[in-house]
């Protein structure tokens, strides 16, 4: 932790005197699910009950991106259990596929009992991440653009080769290990397999120097993403995000 601290204040020094420009808000930093067995001993304590792990973790980290496999499931009955999980501050990012977007201008009815789980979670859902599907098909512009105005003022990231062109028509999913920083979108969410001390710092210092609406850092490591995360949310801290 020492060693941390040291890395962590030079950052500090540096940024202040090159004069960053803070994010507008708050950068939620959180996990890729937190229902994961293989914590339990490293991150939860092994006596504790599984229907007790929401809010463990919304106790130490305040946002989660929800995975397609229960992020397409949400319904006014998930959603009410995870409100009674966690409080009001905390943030969920819903990840679905590019097929559930495009029921919306065919089929309506079909995604009403997930609209209404959304909606019950109200300003707990920070953003929705539609993913392509297995065939990478994206979602059609006609379905994306019903989709955003059904979620509005929820925002919808999507691929940056999906992006419709123009800040505020949609947010980005960024995958710093893969891909070069996005130049649309006012949202951001990235997907990061970074986790030492020094590359974290690196993008969070990134994200202060853009001039976003909103954005979200997720930690991928399915082995160690909590404590990944835990380190960048101290980073954040003392760099004033």
């Amino acid at each position: 932790m020492a060693l941390i601290s040291v890395i962590l204040l030079e950052s500090i020094h540096t940024g202040v005197r090159s004069g960053v420009v803070r994010v507008n808000s708050q950068l939620l930093i959180g996990t890729c699910g937190w229902d994961h067995g293989h914590w339990c001993g490293p991150f939860y304590d092994p006596d504790l009950p599984t229907d007790w792990r929401l809010t463990y973790y919304a106790n130490l980290l305040r946002a989660v991106l929800v995975p397609e496999l229960t992020g397409v499931k949400v319904d006014a009955t998930l959603a009410a259990s995870w409100l009674e999980d966690t409080d009001e501050g905390f943030k969920f990012v819903i990840e679905i596929s590019a097929e559930l977007v495009d029921l919306l201008p065919h089929r309506p009815v079909s995604l009403n009992r997930w609209l209404e789980g959304i909606r019950l979670l109200a300003g707990q859902v920070a953003a929705v991440l539609v993913r392509p599907s297995p065939a990478s098909r994206s979602p059609g512009p006609v379905a994306l653009e019903q989709f955003c105005n059904a979620l509005s003022p929820v925002p919808v990231c999507v691929e940056p080769s999906d992006h419709p062109g123009g800040r505020g028509v949609c947010g980005v999913v960024w995958y710093p290990s893969k891909q070069v920083a996005p130049t649309v979108g006012d949202y951001l969410v990235a997907l990061s397999d970074v986790g030492d001390p020094k590359g974290l710092r690196q993008l969070i210092e990134w994200f202060i120097e853009q001039n976003l609406v909103g954005a979200a850092l997720f930690m991928t490591d399915r082995t160690r993403g909590f404590e990944h995360a835990q380190q960048a949310r101290l980073i954040a801290e003392m760099l004033g995000v």
